[in-house]
């Protein structure tokens, strides 16, 4: 897994999983980044909810338009912070903002 942007609220690393050679981005959000109380978890909340929302309703479920939501979790780093991860499918083009980006060059 290798890191491939840097956000303001965290990293997104390119990953494989192992078992079935899949493409993955995960995200990592750390709570040290978030400077209001409880944001990292709201907004992490949200995330997930919206994607699998997106996961389960159909035909946005077979959209290649639509990141898949694999797995999310939460852990404690050894500095005792917070991080909450993301795993969805692996958009090789990037986001929507270098989408953006790249039209108005």
């Amino acid at each position: 897994m290798y890191s491939t942007r840097r956000g303001h609220f965290g990293d997104v690393y390119h990953g494989r999983v192992k078992a079935t050679g899949q493409q993955v981005a995960v995200k990592k959000l750390k709570r040290c980044h978030f400077t209001h109380p409880g944001r990292l978890e709201r907004e992490a909340l949200y995330e997930v909810a919206v994607l699998q929302y997106l996961r389960d309703t159909q035909p946005a479920a077979d959209s290649e338009h639509i990141l898949r939501l694999t797995s999310c979790w939460e852990l404690i780093d050894v500095d005792g912070n917070l991080t909450c991860c993301i795993v969805t499918d692996w958009a090789p083009g990037g986001d929507i903002m270098d989408a953006v980006m790249d039209l108005g060059e």
